[in-house]
C-alpha cells in the first residue's frame, strides 16, 4: 500500500513571526506534515532565509519568504500583492506567532504608556491587520484556518506583565468576533493560550516546550482541529 498523504499536504500556510522560537518550531512541524509555507518576518529577519533553506533540504519544499510590519496595513497589503505575484492566490491558513512582549517583567510604575501601547499594537492590532489584509487569500477557497496566540496570562494574570495580559485578552475577544464573521466564508478561527514556554516556568506554572506548542498548532491548522474552533485552548507543560 502507498504511504498515507501527510495531513497538511498541498495546503499553503502563512506563518507570521516565523523567525522567533515558536514560529520556527511551528514552521518545522508544519513543513514536516506537508504544508507549503510562507515565512514572514518583521524586518529582514536574519534567520528567515536559513530556515527556508533548511526546510527545503529536509522536505523538498520551497517556502516563500516575505517581510513586513504587521502593524502597518500598507506593508501587509504589499505582502499580499507579492504572494499573488508569486502564484499564491489563496492561503489555507494563517498562524500568527508575532509578539511585541520581550518576556521581561515590568512593574506598572515602570511600564510606560508607550510600551503598553506597543505590545497591544503588535499583538492585538497586528493580528487584526494580518487577517484583514490577507482576507482575500483566505477566502479564495473554503476550509482556511486562522491560529492566533493568546496566553494563559490573559486568563490568570501575571505580575509585571499588564501589557501582555491586556493584549492577549484582546486577542481572545478578537478571535471570537472573527470566528462569527468568517464562518460563512468557510474560515475557522482558533486561539491557543500557552503558559510559559521554555525550560522554566517563571510564574510557577509548568512550562511547555516550543515543540509541544508547534504540535498543537499543526493540529489546529488541519481539518483534525475543526471541532476545537471557537475555543481558547490552554496549553501547559507537565508538572
Amino acid at each position: 500500500m502507498p504511504a498515507p498523504e501527510p495531513p497538511l499536504a498541498g495546503r499553503r500556510v502563512f506563518v507570521a513571526g516565523a523567525a522567533g522560537a515558536v514560529g520556527t518550531a511551528a514552521s518545522r512541524t508544519l513543513a514536516a506534515q506537508g504544508a507549503d509555507l510562507v515565512l514572514h518576518g518583521h524586518g529582514r529577519s536574519p534567520g528567515l532565509r536559513d530556515l527556508a533553506d533548511e526546510l527545503h533540504r529536509r522536505h523538498g519544499t520551497r517556502p516563500l519568504v516575505v517581510h513586513g510590519d504587521i502593524t502597518e496595513p500598507e506593508r501587509i497589503a504589499e505582502v499580499r500583492d507579492t504572494l499573488r505575484a508569486n502564484a499564491c492566490g489563496a492561503l489555507d491558513g494563517i498562524v500568527n506567532c508575532t509578539t511585541g512582549f520581550d518576556g521581561r517583567p515590568v512593574a506598572v510604575a515602570d511600564l510606560s504608556v508607550k510600551e503598553f501601547r506597543r505590545v497591544v499594537d503588535v499583538d492585538l492590532v497586528g493580528a487584526y491587520v494580518l487577517v484583514h489584509e490577507l482576507l482575500p487569500l483566505l477566502t479564495a477557497r473554503p476550509g482556511a484556518r486562522v491560529v492566533l496566540f493568546s496566553s494563559l496570562a490573559a486568563q490568570r494574570g501575571r505580575p509585571g506583565a499588564a501589557h501582555l495580559c491586556a493584549a492577549k485578552a484582546g486577542v481572545q475577544g478578537l478571535a471570537l468576533g472573527l470566528a462569527r464573521d468568517l464562518a460563512p466564508h468557510g474560515v475557522a478561527v482558533h486561539v491557543l493560550a500557552p503558559g510559559p514556554i521554555g525550560p522554566h516556568g517563571p510564574t510557577g506554572v509548568p512550562a511547555s516546550t516550543v515543540e509541544q506548542v508547534a504540535d498543537l498548532v499543526a493540529v489546529l491548522a488541519s481539518p483534525v482541529g475543526d471541532p476545537l474552533r471557537e475555543q481558547v485552548l490552554v496549553l501547559q507543560g507537565n508538572p
